[in-house]
């Protein structure tokens, strides 16, 4: 039998963008279990923000968002024409003086991520709330 991965999803939508917390759970080099948390921005073309992303460039050149820490994630995603659908921005919590989130299991025990996510909702509503 293959060894297939789990992974927790929980998102919240707006009409032009999405924000997504994740959690999945990996061996650590102890061989105990760790949870990794990470949060994801999927912006979409009708967000105002949506053409200050740079396709070629890397994740630092990037439009400034809140998260945790410093990018560590960005994918333009595209369908079958080879447009751009959304970019999708995110942050790990998985880095140096990051420990004790790899011990936290539950959406309740990791609610500072959560929190950040909620923040990261907010600015980029924010922009939506401005073009209206």
């Amino acid at each position: 039998m293959n060894d297939w991965k789990h992974k927790d999803k929980w998102s919240l939508e707006s009409r032009s963008f999405t924000i997504e917390v994740s959690r999945h759970a990996v061996v650590g080099l102890d061989a105990q279990p760790e949870n990794i948390w990470c949060v994801y921005a999927y912006v979409y073309p009708k967000h105002p923000l949506f053409a200050r992303f740079n396709p070629a460039g890397g994740m630092w050149e990037q439009p400034s968002l809140p998260g945790h820490s410093c990018v560590s994630y960005f994918r333009a995603h595209k369908n079958e024409q080879d447009a751009i659908t959304s970019y999708q921005i995110g942050w790990d919590y998985n880095h140096d003086g990051d420990w004790r989130f790899t011990q936290m299991a539950s959406k309740a025990d990791a609610y500072e991520v959560f929190r950040d996510a909620e923040e990261l909702f907010e600015h980029l509503a924010s922009y939506e709330k401005e073009a209206a």
